[in-house]
Parts: C-alpha cells; structure tokens; sequence
C-alpha cells in the first residue's frame, strides 16, 4: 500500500501543493495512516483523517505520532463519510478545501457510495478539489493490475524484539478482501487479526457517471485517481 500512495504522491501535490496553512483537506477512510502521512507530505493544510475501523484508527494514530511534525496539523476522527461530515463543524472553518477518497470506495455498497460522493462534493469549498481512485477501464482486461491482484505485503516493521506484519489478499471463493495483521517474535507468531470486507466497484466508465450524478466533474486524471471538483 505504500507503494500505491508513493504513486498518488505527485496527483495529491498537483490537487493541495498550492493550498496554505490556513486550508482544511479531509482524508476520507485514511485507514492505517498510510496515505494520511504521504498527503501531509504533499501540502502544507491541515487534515483531518476519517476511520471507521478501531484497528485502522489505532495504526494511524501511531502514525501521526511517530512525525511529531504531524501532531499540530492532522487530526483523527472516528466514523464514515457520510455521517462523520456533519460531525467536522469544530474542526472545519466553513467549507473543506480539498479532499481524498482513496482505495476505499470499493468498500461500500453503491447507494452508500453515492452518498458518500454527494456529501463529499457538497462539502467542498468553491474552488475547492478531490482526489479520487479510479477502477481500471472496462477493457483493460482480466490480467490488468488492481488493488486485488493476491496477496501483497502492505507493510512489514520491526520494533524492540517483534515484527509486525500487515498483508491483504482476495478469498477466491467468496470475493472478500481479507487483511490481516500479525506480530511475530523469530519465527513464532505471537498474536494475529483478520478482518474481512467486500470490494467491488463499476467500470470506469460508470464510475464516471457515479460521479457527475453526485455532482463532481474530473479535471484531470493522473495514475489511476481523478482530481475533481463540485460542478
């Protein structure tokens, strides 16, 4: 996952890179921190990074703490867009600035999703931008990559005597994305957490018209995600 977000570097640079310190961007589904630590890079705003998931949260935290220059200018918040927007009144001075949703939306059902683009798009400030993942076009075929192509080492660490270990895979037989999390000591597994979610989302070219229904229209597309704006 890492490398995924180091290939987003430049389109979140080209979205927020001219925004001040005074601007707010939502990272919406910031998941482990990952991604939140790359955007935080990538501009000078503010962030607030939204996560519905206990264990994700808890990762992104640790995150943010481990760059204590992150600490006075990204917050964490618990919950899902659409519901959590309404909850960023103390956060947000007026409008978000800009925001990300990335490699999330496959998580959600498609009335969920619409929802979630609605909320986003009608948070935005006027002038104010998103990036967006994009699914691979329809005709890219069955050997295109994705974000399901096996299993994929998202993150390996070391800290004092233990490994930890972060990996995703697709259940042939269910087509759930599966993630676990484990701690090693040597070659003994001290303790591991799997968790499960469904991921699908529509070709390409009807994700585009997910879009401009909830009222986004893409401005460029750069590596696979779309910068948008509210129309």
């Amino acid at each position: 996952m890492d490398e995924a977000w180091g290939r987003l570097v430049p389109t979140l640079a080209r979205a927020f890179g001219a925004l001040d310190a005074e601007a707010t961007v939502l990272d919406s589904g910031a998941g482990s921190g990952v991604g939140t630590r790359r955007l935080a890079g990538a501009t000078r705003a503010s962030v607030i990074a939204v996560e519905p998931s206990v264990t994700m949260r808890s990762a992104l935290l640790a995150r943010v703490v481990g760059v204590p220059a992150l600490t006075d200018r990204v917050s964490v918040i618990a919950g899902a867009a659409p519901a959590v927007l309404r909850q960023l009144g103390s956060l947000v001075d007026g409008a978000l600035d800009g925001f990300v949703c990335a490699h999330v939306l496959g998580h959600l059902g498609e009335a969920d999703r619409a929802a979630t683009l609605a909320a986003l798009a009608g948070g935005l400030a006027p002038g104010g931008r998103g990036v967006i993942t994009l699914p691979p076009p329809s005709d890219a075929g069955p050997g295109a990559p994705g974000p399901d192509d096996g299993w994929e080492i998202l993150e390996e660490r070391v800290i004092g005597r233990h490994r930890y270990v972060s990996r995703r895979a697709v259940d042939g037989a269910t087509g759930r994305m599966v993630s676990t999390y484990e701690m090693w000591e040597g070659e003994r597994l001290v303790r591991g957490q799997e968790e499960r979610s469904g991921w699908s989302l529509p070709p390409l070219e009807e994700f585009i018209r997910e879009l401009d229904r909830a009222g986004l229209a893409v401005e460029e597309v750069i590596a696979g995600a779309a910068i948008v704006r509210r129309r």
